[in-house]
């Protein structure tokens, strides 16, 4: 939300330096967020579980499926950010092609990964996870190829992505 209100205020003001710098933060804060509560949830993901009183007869399947979402959680933190990103310049019209092309995409895939159609085998429920990875990976690219093709004000570009160099400065040596 923070990044949304920041571009549009920058936006409005025709400060492009500033709005790219803060889609460059953005990007950088999402990536280092995302990993390190990525980590943090598959170590407690157990223990949460435990925590909600998940039936024994279903730990061991609750447990697979919330560690393979877990996995996942930096492409929905991207997401959501482009998305945001998006609306903070005005437009609200893309993100929400990008979501259904995502859902789509899901729902598509999903019988084939859960009850393995064709020459996928069967995952059961865990398949429903495998689905939303691949149909996120897919909406995420769209939309970054989308950003870096049309040149946006908003799209992604390493050099602005302060975070990131630092990090990269850090362990470098």
């Amino acid at each position: 939300m923070a990044s949304t209100i920041l571009i549009a205020q920058y936006y409005g003001a025709k400060d492009y330096a500033m709005v790219e710098r803060v889609v460059g933060n953005s990007f950088s804060l999402a990536l280092i967020a995302g990993a390190i509560l990525t980590v943090a949830s598959l170590l407690l993901s157990d223990f949460l579980l435990r925590l909600m009183d998940t039936p024994p007869e279903n730990f061991a399947m609750a447990s697979s499926y919330l560690k393979i979402t877990i996995a996942a959680f930096i492409l929905f933190y991207l997401g959501f950010l482009i998305n945001s990103i998006l609306r903070g310049i005005g437009d609200a019209v893309t993100p929400l092609v990008f979501m259904s092309i995502g859902i789509g995409i899901n729902a598509i895939l999903d019988p084939f990964f859960i009850g393995g159609w064709g020459p996928f085998p069967s995952h059961g429920l865990n398949g429903a996870a495998y689905a939303t990875i691949v149909s996120q990976i897919i909406a995420v690219g769209i939309s970054i190829v989308y950003l870096n093709r049309k040149d946006h004000v908003v799209a992604f570009n390493i050099k602005n992505s302060h975070w990131i160099s630092i990090l990269l400065f850090c362990f470098s040596k």
